[in-house]
């Protein structure tokens, strides 16, 4: 193994596609995050805070300056009900 992960389309004669890197990659979440809805922005506003004051980082509108790419790919998950411990 690379270290890289790979996903495959489900289809028949599919190339190869990088999965890509949401746990250490802050502008792959940046691109997850424009998915969400505007009644889902609230949500994950809210989801990022709580995971802000869990790992005692800043609290208030600087706290999510210091989160990482796998702590928003958390609140991610948890404001889509996937997450799972």
């Amino acid at each position: 193994c690379d270290g890289v992960s790979r996903g495959y389309q489900p289809t028949p004669g599919a190339h190869k596609k990088h999965v890509p890197d949401y746990l250490n990659d802050l502008n792959t979440m940046h691109d997850a995050e424009e998915t969400l809805q505007e009644s889902q922005q609230v949500t994950y506003s809210d989801e990022l805070y709580d995971l802000a004051v869990e790992h005692s980082l800043k609290t208030g509108k600087w706290s999510y300056l210091s989160m990482t790419a796998s702590q928003r790919a958390e609140a991610f998950l948890r404001t889509l009900n996937l997450w799972t411990e």
